[in-house]
């Protein structure tokens, strides 16, 4: 056996032993359900077999589907959410051994990234050998490849794509300049760079950011362009397997009418579908986010961790020294793939963007650990110490991943995500119209509907597409028998949300009771009335009463709300920005929002003892919650069930927050209370107020003490 095959066959033996190892701990930790923000909507379109939002995703569904099916087949009886999960999994696990094969084929004797001189330093290759698998199975442990990893989107196999791309890269340059007739060898590695780059477009269009150094590594091998047969051949590569995925969208659109995302048929829709412009051409997603330039070093510091980190500064100086042309290529990676996320701000999961980013310094990172492991072997310790030392390294760089990151992404016996979809549709009437306005609620419910077939009497009807022009289309194909007035016909524009609310409104009154996540500002039908249903808000075509039972929500998990999370979720704030929460922290709002629905229900309709109740459930589903009007409800109906004592701190917390009228009342209450307690002095500053807000009332309070001399 020649030597370098030896090396190659070894080489893979430890690539897929990387894989293996981090395969392993996510079988371990993989769930068997959807998990939040999109999960649900890709693990429907696996299923349903139609396309994904914007841009679509079809790489992602022509190879998830058939992963699905197999694993069914495989495993019979399974969770179909679990393949969907494991489907993440592999391709994370592959990310991660691609990642060790990278670091290997950086430090190959002789190996020279696009320069004529080879490198001068002897490698040991003991040291190598295990500095490559530790960077490897660091990348595999890592956070954020490993809670994609269990999660059924786009990022995992977005990574894999990444980090295939380095490595091609990395094994074109090998040989030094890429001449004006390069072998067989480089004109295959380069074609198949082009056709991975261009797949992984149609999983996930964050690679863009490889452009600007794929164009630096095509100026370094224009001489081999002048071929024009190669030419044609690269751009043929390129561009096909950018664009040919997409022709999936109108053939799923035409396949399963039912799905949402339909209107592809034309060139127009599918163009708008690929690039998304709903969101690429609103200037409102451009920016600057100073608040996600802070977090960036902390970021790495949570991927990385302290080994990785030092092993990713003694990278850096060692390619600097050692592969100076492959420092220049990994800055155009890094600049634009750091810059994206700070500049386009649409996204939530913005740090999940930056897996492309981490696969690069996983890889300056794993060769860092390898000079490490150079410099101990290469010192004059004893044999013994030196064994050591690369231990102890070794040890200091997994055992962060190892403790801090488990409890962060494991999803074993976690089902709180598919609860809260299944509590959404609990006590829903028969024959029910469910809007979903967020993005929770419907990709969480979609899943449900599609997938496990959870309330088929129950018409679902996501508003966020409501202004599509193929809206009312899959509309009709998903619920025939549901009929609606189609408001888009004979329009040059596609009707508003609130204008496709209504109309269903009214269509849906006449014999189907109306439930909302959202209650969104629109006319209701005359003698129609809103009223709090749980979390929801539902519209019957009459007067209607409370039920209780609609706020008992069951999870599996004990304390759904307890599990330790980062800062994922999006949340947008009065001023217009957005900051980032746990995902169970807009779970816990929406079940506090649900106590404070009923509590304002009740204040409405004097029922006092029923808002009490309500508002302090509220308050403890979330003990962050600062809302005045939640305060005032609360005060008021503790101080009219003559409870004061229990009241007054409440009320006092209202402040000057309300309108006037309503300061104007918390005021006469904080005044009769200290009144009772023999206050005079805080009931009359209380009762001024009261004077000056609402004069009618205080015209009937006593008048005021004079003074004393």
């Amino acid at each position: 056996m020649s030597p370098s095959l030896r090396r190659d066959l070894t080489s893979g033996a430890l690539a897929a032993s990387v894989s293996a190892t981090s395969l392993v701990a996510y079988w371990l930790t993989h769930g068997s359900g959807p998990f939040w923000q999109d999960s649900g909507l890709f693990l429907a379109a696996l299923k349903a077999g139609g396309g994904l939002l914007p841009p679509g995703y079809p790489v992602y569904l022509l190879l998830g589907r058939p992963f699905v099916t197999a694993f069914e087949w495989l495993l019979p009886g399974r969770p179909f959410a679990e393949a969907g999960n494991m489907f993440s999994a592999v391709w994370a696990s592959l990310a991660a051994g691609l990642t060790c094969l990278s670091i290997l084929a950086l430090r190959q004797p002789g190996y020279r990234f696009l320069s004529a001189k080879s490198s001068s330093e002897e490698l040991p290759s003991s040291a190598g050998w295990f500095g490559a698998w530790l960077g490897g199975v660091l990348t595999g442990l890592s956070y954020s490849l490993w809670f994609q990893a269990l999660t059924a989107e786009a990022y995992a196999l977005n990574a894999f794509f990444s980090a295939a791309v380095l490595y091609l890269v990395i094994r074109l340059g090998a040989s030094g300049p890429i001449g004006a007739d390069p072998p067989s060898r480089e004109r295959r590695l380069a074609l198949l760079l082009l056709v991975v780059h261009g797949l992984s477009f149609g999983n996930h269009p964050v690679t863009v950011v490889f452009l600007p150094a794929i164009a630096w590594l095509a100026w370094k091998g224009r001489a081999a362009l002048a071929n024009r047969r190669f030419l044609a051949l690269a751009l043929a590569a390129y561009g096909g397997s950018a664009l040919v995925p997409y022709l999936y969208l109108p053939w799923a659109a035409s396949a399963f009418p039912q799905t949402p995302y339909s209107g592809v048929a034309s060139i127009t829709g599918l163009a708008a579908q690929i690039s998304g412009s709903q969101w690429s051409a609103d200037a409102r997603n451009y920016g600057w986010s100073f608040i996600r330039f802070k977090e960036l070093p902390g970021q790495i510091w949570q991927e990385l961790f302290g080994m990785g980190v030092l092993g990713l500064l003694v990278g850096l100086r060692w390619v600097a020294r050692e592969r100076p042309a492959l420092l220049r290529f990994l800055a155009l990676v890094l600049v634009p793939a750091f810059l994206l996320p700070l500049v386009y701000l649409r996204g939530g999961e913005y740090d999940f963007w930056l897996l492309t980013a981490y696969m690069a310094l996983f890889v300056v990172s794993g060769a860092g650990l390898c000079a490490v492991f150079d410099r101990i072997q290469a010192s004059r310790w004893p044999a013994g110490l030196r064994g050591v030392g690369i231990l102890a390294v070794a040890v200091l760089t997994l055992i962060a991943p190892l403790r801090i990151n488990p409890p962060l992404v494991d999803r074993t016996g976690y089902f709180v995500p598919e609860d809260f979809g299944r509590n959404l549709y609990r006590h829903l009437a028969p024959g029910a119209v469910f809007i979903a306005v967020s993005d929770q609620e419907n990709a969480l419910t979609y899943y449900l509907d599609v997938v496990e077939h959870e309330r088929p009497d129950v018409v679902r009807i996501d508003a966020g597409v409501a202004t599509t022009p193929w809206f009312a289309r899959q509309l009709k194909s998903r619920y025939p028998a549901f009929e609606f007035e189609d408001i888009s016909q004979g329009r040059a524009t596609p009707p508003s949300t609130e204008e496709w609310v209504a109309a269903l409104l009214r269509s849906s009154l006449k014999t189907r009771s109306v439930y909302m996540t959202t209650r969104l500002p629109v006319d209701i039908p005359a003698g129609a009335t809103w009223t709090p249903a749980g979390g929801l808000w539902k519209l019957t075509a009459g007067p209607a009463g409370i039920d209780v039972h609609d706020w008992d929500y069951e999870y599996r998990n004990p304390d759904p709300m307890a599990r330790p999370a980062r800062d994922h979720a999006p949340e947008k704030m009065p001023d217009g920005s957005i900051r980032r929460e746990p995902y169970t922290a807009q779970i816990r709002r929406f079940h506090a929002q649900a106590w404070t629905n009923l509590g304002d229900w009740s204040l409405e309709h004097d029922d006092f003892p029923q808002a009490s109740s309500a508002y302090a459930k509220a308050l403890a589903t979330d003990p962050t919650l600062d809302q005045a009007g939640i305060f005032f409800g609360l005060g008021k109906s503790l101080f009219v069930l003559d409870r004061p004592n229990e009241a007054l701190p409440y009320l006092e917390r209202v402040g000057e927050r309300l309108a006037p009228p309503l300061v104007a009342e918390t005021a006469l209450y904080l005044g009769q209370i200290y009144a009772g307690r023999g206050d005079a002095q805080k009931a009359e500053h209380y009762f001024d107020t009261v004077r000056l807000l609402a004069p009618e009332i205080g015209a009937r309070l006593p008048p005021r003490a004079p003074a004393k001399r």
